[in-house]
């Protein structure tokens, strides 16, 4: 009886540790362990961050593990990273954190996918901390760790895909019978006859279009038009922080886009402040300025930081100055706190 018991007991023990299907308990311990290749480091104070990988030359389709390991001082108090699901040019296939040791450093487990060949950028959300006690106690500051690249080669020659992987072609179709020829025939006919109307009806509905088409929109007419919309939400007063910024961010990017032809809607923050990088449109102090507005944006967008009301006025005086507008438009539509 005794035996039979230690034997129930210890399948219930194994089917329990089977539970997570994602990535199991072992395979993570072995990838973290795996993870040599170092893509990035950064430190600040009592925090230090170092970002490695198991892979050091992927390629496009393969999933590898990507690993943010934290070590920091027991004075210290980490926010959760909340992760989306892309990670810059990679896209985040699963998350499993391997268990931590007590005292031990923090460490993020993630499954990641390439989503192009060549050179893929990555880019992680800040770190935040809070110092609990000692020097700067009460303070809270964000770790950035700088975005890395990682050269993506293309699918083997054995993996390409060639017509044979298709098959087999089909048997031909057997005709219809000699007596239902007739119906074929009118069954064509009528249904070419629809056809005709439908291209008739689609030329006409285009040749309409093209008589009339709206003027292009200025695009100062369109950030002002934009500004006050969003204005008008009152996200900032219902708490919709994050929201708020994602909006007044993309307005201001794509004023930018429409007249200085820079790809700014689609890039990361450490991209666009490259590709603007001697332009002739944004002098040395136009761009620094540029890149705290949208930096502490993105403090707000994915490090949940709330920002206070002078916060948010200088968010919104600075993107009327960016799209050319100027300070008195920004201070009637200002939102309260």
């Amino acid at each position: 009886m005794t035996r039979r018991l230690l034997v129930s007991v210890a399948a219930v023990v194994l089917c329990s540790a089977c539970g997570d299907a994602e990535i199991r308990g072992p395979d993570v311990s072995v990838g973290v362990a795996a993870a040599t290749h170092v893509l990035a480091e950064a430190s600040l104070g009592p925090v230090r961050a170092t970002v490695r990988t198991d892979v050091t030359e992927p390629r496009f389709g393969d999933r590898f593990q990507m690993v943010l390991e934290i070590v920091h001082d027991p004075r210290v108090r980490l926010e959760p990273i909340e992760f989306t699901d892309r990670i810059g040019h990679f896209r985040r296939v699963g998350r499993k954190d391997p268990p931590r040791t007590r005292g031990g450093p923090v460490v993020y487990g993630l499954h990641v996918e390439p989503e192009r060949t060549g050179t893929n950028i990555g880019k992680l959300p800040p770190i935040v901390f809070e110092v609990v006690r000692g020097e700067g106690a009460g303070t809270v500051q964000a770790l950035r760790i700088p975005a890395f690249e990682m050269d993506v080669a293309g699918l083997a020659p054995d993996q390409r895909p060639t017509l044979a992987d298709v098959g087999d072609p089909l048997p031909p179709l057997p005709l219809p019978p000699r007596e239902r020829g007739q119906l074929t025939l009118w069954v064509a006919l009528a249904g070419g006859a629809v056809l005709l109307v439908l291209t008739g009806l689609v030329w006409r509905q285009r040749r309409r279009r093209a008589d009339w088409m709206p003027p292009p929109l200025d695009p100062l007419v369109e950030a002002r038009r934009a500004l006050e919309v969003l204005m008008g939400k009152g996200l900032v007063e219902k708490g919709a922080f994050a929201a708020f910024y994602v909006e007044l961010t993309g307005i201001v990017r794509l004023f930018i886009e429409r007249t200085t032809g820079v790809d700014a809607p689609d890039r990361t923050t450490e991209e666009f402040l490259r590709e603007v990088e001697g332009h002739e449109a944004f002098p040395v102090q136009k761009r620094q300025a540029l890149g705290r507005f949208l930096e502490a944006a993105d403090l707000v967008k994915y490090a949940a930081q709330v920002p206070g009301s002078n916060d948010v006025d200088e968010a919104v005086d600075a993107a009327y100055v960016f799209c050319g507008l100027n300070s008195e438009q920004a201070e009637a539509c200002a939102p309260s706190i």
